[in-house]
């Protein structure tokens, strides 16, 4: 199955990410967007993407990317990162994305929000990031 998700979206997957595929495909319940206290509206959407179930979503995000690519490259630059030309950028769980690279150790998750082009590194590596993420409870 994740052999076929790389085939579908083009794109070497790290280990990490394999790994994390290969336990957890997605997540069954939908998330809520919380932000109603700044008038945008409650609404419900995929939690974590799944493969076969989020590929539309998952290369839209990945398309939208690509179209932004060079400013992208440039916020990231702005801030000492070099996103390496040949990078795919594998959409995670909303506008989170996994580097992926020659390197298959090197799990770097960037949070990119496309609309404003606003690029930062979210965290180093996979696991980093399911724990700032999902795990964080200084909140």
């Amino acid at each position: 199955m994740v052999a076929e998700y790389e085939d579908a979206l083009g794109i070497h997957f790290p280990n990490d990410f394999k790994s994390f595929l290969r336990m957890v495909n997605g997540t069954d319940l939908p998330t809520l967007n919380v932000y109603g206290h700044c008038g945008e509206p409650f609404r419900e959407s995929v939690g974590v993407y799944a493969y076969p179930r989020d590929l539309e979503i998952v290369s839209l995000r990945i398309e939208d990317v690509l179209r932004n690519r060079a400013r992208i490259s440039a916020d990231l630059s702005d801030q000492g990162f070099t996103l390496p030309a040949d990078a795919g950028l594998a959409p995670i769980f909303s506008h989170r994305y996994v580097v992926c690279t020659s390197d298959t150790e090197s799990s770097i998750v960037l949070s990119i929000v496309v609309d404003d082009v606003d690029a930062i590194i979210y965290a180093r590596s996979l696991r980093e990031y399911l724990e700032k993420e999902f795990l964080d409870r200084t909140g």
